[in-house]
């Protein structure tokens, strides 16, 4: 962990904030003195921002920052112990809120299926509301349970708000995300500007799991950061201080991840601080905060360069992330059980149980951080001990932020704003091994080198933005290869390999891996999601054979034949392959011949060898005899020129011995009427040990 002066100026940590313009620094002023502070840039800018316009918390209490200031709404029928949810349109206009286990409409009823939602009211993170990145009728609420029922899980509810004309229904409710959690969830967009992370941290271990939601609903494979703080599961709570307590908090700039807990150990206080890396939903700890009280409630600054953490009955405690410096504030002593929230006007809320007041912390500047304990009058509400939750993405202002679209394919991205604020100068693409400029509006760019690039987009105004990603490799249509099989009999089963590396591994047989082992016949599916969470799939037909039938080969004029069909023929000649891969073989030479057949599936059998002679060749003794009629029906003949009593074996198509005998007549019958129709072959064998093979056809 480095958390020196070189290290934070590799990230431009001391990058100097913009000045804000005159007239609104004249407001900034009537603002602060009024006891509200206010942001270097207004947000009628972003339309999400308006989205967090509306909050309803505690006991009936509410407030309205439409205004830009911050006004007590007297309205909900909302009672919530700790954090609740609550969500406006991008008009800042109501559209519903929860404590996580109702829901209420923006007619402050209770929606259709908003009632049974399996969230804890004791959890202090929970009741986070988003809308779906491509679908404005939907919207997701997520809920924690209690520290003693973790095994409840991260849940969610999916909400339709175009049904019931605009009233809204909790269309699907008690999703489960993950079965082991903490009382904390949070969300931060991911770096492509329209995917959101929701992140939580598993009970029992040091997991953090963070899920994508994408325009496709959410990926089942979450991304686990295996690191920080255990959450032992010997104790849920110590001390009477439950140990899966506090919150997780993004930084406005999406850099960071503040973890604040109680720790299982009372004597070693600390909390931690990560660097979030957006792309790929990495945590690295940047460092840890000590401290000598439990710790509860945390919250960045507007500027995302303090981090605020609450102490039980002490000092507010305020971390600077550029210089590594703490100090307390003396003039702000809160219980551990009060949350700090972060608002789109710029300042922090807090608030103590059973107040009718909120106070406000305007904690820009490190060294002169404003504070009352009384700015706003909740009328008939009251505080307890939560404010909403809410996603750090409806905070952020003033500048739009990169959005862009993977393909899925050639490595090919569509890039655009936010939302059009000012015009695009040009965008700049840089890679280690490559650069280049665009100058359209919403350019679509394929990039010839895979790998990490950092995206810019220079505003007419001489501002830049900036984002990274990743340029995966394409992946084959036809991963999984051609339809393939194994031979049973030769006791293993065929492996199948989906493409190293993925992020995630789903197969129609419950397996997770890269390589999973087929032993039976059927149709496998592999899913495979890529790191960059595009997903693919591919089919395979697998078969399992056993061992083909024995073939038999014969012999018509300088041909050798088969008529067994396989995938495969090997022909051998005095033990030596031949090469040809047909299911007949010409007679070049005298010589004891064989073949080996292979079916589609790999499995392997082999022919009986046959002495051949070719015709013409002299030397050789052949054989003179008749069989007929051939085709047969009710009777073979057999007749012999001289007597040489040689031995016939006549088997069928399968291999299968049907007769054996000697003949000794000059003249044979064979009665053949109870056979069945199909091919038979006589092998006759000489005294001499000479063969020849006769194919014979049965018919009714």
């Amino acid at each position: 962990m480095r958390t020196s002066i070189s290290y934070m100026m590799e990230y431009n940590i001391f990058a100097p904030t913009k000045p804000m313009k005159k007239h609104y620094l004249i407001s900034a002023i009537i603002l602060l003195f009024a006891g509200v502070g206010a942001h270097a840039q207004p947000y009628e800018t972003n339309p999400d921002y308006k989205r967090a316009n509306i909050w309803y918390f505690g006991d009936s209490a509410g407030i309205d920052f439409s205004s830009g200031s911050p006004v007590s709404l007297t309205n909900s029928k909302m009672y919530a112990l700790e954090a609740s949810g609550t969500i406006a349109d991008t008009n800042g206009n109501l559209l519903f809120y929860t404590n996580g286990q109702t829901v209420w409409n923006k007619n402050h009823e209770i929606m259709e299926g908003g009632n049974g939602l399996e969230g804890s009211q004791d959890a202090s993170q929970n009741g986070l509301i988003l809308n779906h990145p491509d679908n404005d009728s939907l919207y997701y609420i997520f809920l924690t349970p209690y520290s003693y029922d973790y095994m409840n899980g991260l849940k969610y509810c999916v909400v339709n708000i175009k049904a019931n004309n605009g009233n809204g229904k909790v269309s699907e409710k008690n999703i489960l995300l993950h079965p082991n959690s903490s009382e904390k969830v949070s969300a931060v967009y991911h770096a492509n500007g329209r995917d959101i992370w929701i992140i939580g941290h598993e009970w029992g271990n040091n997991n953090f799991y963070l899920y994508l939601l994408t325009s496709n609903g959410f990926n089942q494979c979450p991304v686990i950061n295996s690191v920080g703080i255990q959450y032992k599961k010997s104790s849920i709570f110590t001390d009477g201080i439950f140990v899966n307590q506090g919150f997780i908090k993004f930084s406005p700039n999406s850099k960071y991840m503040a973890h604040v807990f109680t720790p299982t150990d009372p004597l070693n206080i600390f909390s931690e601080l990560y660097r979030f890396d957006k792309t790929n939903g990495h945590l690295e700890l940047f460092t840890t905060i000590p401290n000598d009280r439990y710790l509860w409630g945390a919250e960045f600054s507007d500027n995302s360069e303090n981090l605020f953490i609450c102490r039980r009955d002490s000092p507010v405690l305020v971390y600077n992330i550029p210089t590594n410096q703490y100090r307390m504030i003396d003039s702000l002593i809160l219980p551990s059980a009060t949350q700090l929230q972060l608002s789109n006007d710029g300042n922090i809320y807090f608030g103590l149980a059973d107040s009718t007041f909120i106070g406000i912390i305007n904690g820009n500047d490190f060294n002169n951080i404003h504070i009352n304990k009384k700015a706003v009058n909740l009328s008939k509400g009251t505080m307890q001990y939560g404010l909403p939750n809410i996603f750090v993405g409806y905070l952020t202002h003033g500048q739009p932020r990169i959005i862009y679209e993977d393909k899925c394919s050639n490595q090919t991205f569509d890039f655009g704003l936010s939302y059009l604020a000012a015009n695009v100068t040009k965008w700049i693409f840089t890679h280690p091994n490559n650069e280049f400029e665009r100058t359209e509006d919403n350019p679509t760019v394929t990039f010839p080198d895979t790998g990490l690039w950092t995206v810019k987009c220079v505003l007419l105004s001489n501002d830049t933005l900036s984002t990274t990603l990743f340029a995966e490799a394409q992946i084959p249509h036809n991963f999984l290869g051609n339809d393939t099989g194994w031979c049973e009999e030769l006791g293993a089963s065929l492996t199948l390999q989906a493409p190293s590396g993925m992020h995630c591994y789903e197969w129609n047989t419950g397996e997770t891996a890269s390589q999973i082992s087929a032993d039976t016949t059927g149709i496998y599916i592999a899913k495979i999601t890529t790191p960059n969470f595009c997903i693919f799939y591919d089919t395979i037909a697998v078969s399992i054979d056993t061992t083909p039938p024995k073939p038999v080969i014969y012999q018509n004029h300088d041909t050798l034949k088969t008529d067994v069909s396989a995938k495969g023929y090997q022909w051998y000649k005095d033990n030596n392959p031949t090469g040809e891969n047909n299911n007949f073989l010409k007679i070049t030479d005298t010589g004891i011949y064989r073949l080996t057949i292979t079916s589609n599936a790999g499995c392997v059998a082999q022919s009986d060898t046959l002495n051949v002679f070719r015709v013409g060749v002299k030397g050789v003794e052949r054989l003179d005899f008749k069989v007929y009629p051939n085709p047969f029906t009710d009777e073979l003949i057999i007749e012999l020129k001289e007597d040489k009593k040689p031995e016939i074996i006549i088997f069928n198509s399968l291999g299968q011995e049907i007769l054996k005998t000697t003949l000794t007549n000059t003249i044979e019958r064979i009665h053949t009427a109870k056979w069945k129709q199909g091919v038979y072959f006589m092998e006759v064998t000489q005294q001499n040990g000479i063969k020849q093979i006769i194919k014979l056809i049965k018919t009714e």
